[in-house]
């Protein structure tokens, strides 16, 4: 058996490969950035989009859709990218629904004093 000629350097490698995630990374955000015609770009907008590149990366309902009639494997999408975005949604929403029922909470004990 011939082994090849092309010598591997796992500390060349790695920092090869971090570079070029690097890349990528900066290339994703940029479409994610990147605005369409009428488009604000808004908080709600950018956790909308991040929620909607989450939700057709990840959701059952959009898993291998574009391989429908294909054998192909699914590979995931750069959801992750906008991870600090998906983060503060999340936070968000924990709040506003702590919200909501710490004010469905206070309105049912003021409704029970009033009938005392």
């Amino acid at each position: 058996m011939k082994i090849s000629n092309k010598s591997f350097n796992r500390r060349r490698d790695a920092e090869a490969i971090g570079l070029a995630v690097k890349a990528l990374k900066k290339e994703a955000r940029t479409w994610f950035k990147k605005k369409g015609s009428d488009s604000d770009a808004g908080a709600d907008d950018v956790s909308a989009k991040a929620s909607a590149w989450y939700y057709v990366t990840y959701h059952p309902s959009y898993w291998g859709r574009y391989n429908e009639g294909m054998d192909r494997v699914h590979f995931l999408s750069f959801a992750w990218i906008v991870y600090d975005k998906l983060i503060q949604t999340k936070k968000d929403k924990s709040s506003l629904r702590r919200a909501l029922h710490m004010s469905s909470l206070e309105r049912q004990f003021n409704y029970g004093l009033s009938l005392s």
